[in-house]
């Protein structure tokens, strides 16, 4: 068998651009007790996986943490072209305990708003 071209691969410039970017830099001034990771795996998440074939490969843009480390928050930045929420993401982060929040690129919260939105009750 032929084996399968080897592409090398490209190095970013920036690791994190635009909308995600900026809720990133927000998160961290907004939440300095916090940790905020970018492109988590769902799957990163659970002891046991996600135990669904479809949310294995699912990411959320941003995981805020707290101070001991454990998840609060997951955030993703939809795109000015609405999209439709995920609802399988959303059951399956609700059922970890994990608040989910869909900001908008056009209308990100600012940085004294975060707290407010991730605590809410």
């Amino acid at each position: 068998p032929v084996a399968p071209a080897i592409i090398a691969p490209v190095r970013r410039d920036h690791f994190l651009s635009g909308a995600v970017k900026l809720a990133f830099l927000l998160c961290k001034s907004g939440l300095k007790d916090h940790h905020v990771f970018a492109h988590v795996h769902l799957a990163t998440l659970s002891a046991n996986g996600t135990g669904d074939g479809a949310l294995a490969n699912a990411h959320i843009d941003l995981l805020v943490c707290n101070s001991e480390m454990s998840p609060v928050a997951a955030v993703d930045i939809i795109s000015p072209e609405w999209q439709a929420p995920d609802t399988a993401k959303a059951d399956y982060l609700r059922l970890l305990g994990v608040r989910y929040l869909r900001l908008s690129a056009r209308a990100l919260p600012k940085p004294d708003e975060i707290r407010a939105l991730l605590y809410r009750t």
